[in-house]
C-alpha cells in the first residue's frame, strides 16, 4: 500500500513540475488577461442638452456644465 502512495505522489509531482515548467516558457497573450490587468472604469459624464453619456475625458466642459460636441456646447454658451 506504500508503494502506491509513493508512486502516486512521485506522478502528481511529476505532472505538477511539468504543468509549471510549460507554463513558465509561454508568454501571456490578450485571451489569458486576468481581472486586475482589465482598464480602470472612466467617469462618466452626460451632456447639458442631449444628455448622451460619455467619458469626461471626451466631453468638453464650459460654465460648470459637460456638452458631447462644440454644436451643443455652442447653442448655450452664445
Amino acid at each position: 500500500m506504500a508503494r502506491i502512495l509513493i508512486l502516486v505522489l512521485v506522478v502528481v509531482g511529476v505532472v505538477w513540475w511539468l504543468r509549471a515548467k510549460r507554463k513558465q516558457g509561454q508568454s501571456p497573450s490578450a485571451s489569458d488577461k486576468r481581472p486586475d490587468q482589465t482598464p480602470a472604469p472612466q467617469p462618466m459624464v452626460a451632456c447639458h442638452l442631449c444628455g448622451t453619456h460619455l467619458p469626461q475625458k471626451d466631453a468638453l466642459h464650459c460654465d460648470g456644465q459637460w456638452y458631447c460636441c462644440t454644436k451643443h456646447r455652442d447653442t448655450f454658451t452664445t
